[in-house]
């Protein structure tokens, strides 16, 4: 994992599991205007569960705690790996903190044209994380972001 770019990506849902926190991205270029799980780079010498407690809580306003968060999937390739977490929580105490808007969003009306492609089988996979050990993705359809310098 050396020399790759980490990342972490959150998705809270609410305790009833119909709805689910989300931020409109307004970057990079290409999320711009599209709903993504709440998260961000992991900074130097930082664990996966920690960059998800702080970027949850920068761009929340929500303090959550480790144990809140279970990680369910790994997403790879040869430049970058995402960590993917899962929590539920009252997301009536979540705010927008910076230029990117957070939207708590019905599962029933969760829009595809308005969502990042592959949240379609994330948020699923997310919701039904009980029942399976975390899984590894080997998700090259995004090397074309990081090779055209978006990222």
């Amino acid at each position: 994992m050396k020399n790759k770019v980490k990342y972490v990506l959150g998705f809270m849902f609410s305790e009833d599991k119909n709805c689910v926190a989300l931020i409109k991205k307004t970057k990079p270029v290409w999320q711009a205007g599209c709903l993504n799980g709440i998260g961000g780079k992991v900074e130097k010498d930082e664990y996966g569960f920690d960059a998800m407690v702080r970027e949850f809580r920068e761009e929340t306003g929500c303090q959550t705690q480790e144990h809140e968060w279970k990680h369910f999937a790994t997403m790879t390739n040869s430049q970058f790996v995402v960590w993917c977490y899962v929590a539920y929580g009252d997301l009536s105490f979540l705010k927008t903190t910076t230029e990117e808007e957070i939207k708590i969003v019905s599962l029933s009306i969760l829009n595809q044209q308005y969502i990042l492609s592959n949240l379609s089988w994330l948020i699923p996979m997310a919701l039904d994380s009980d029942n399976f050990r975390p899984i590894e993705i080997e998700y090259k359809e995004a090397e074309k972001y990081i090779e055209d310098g978006n990222r």
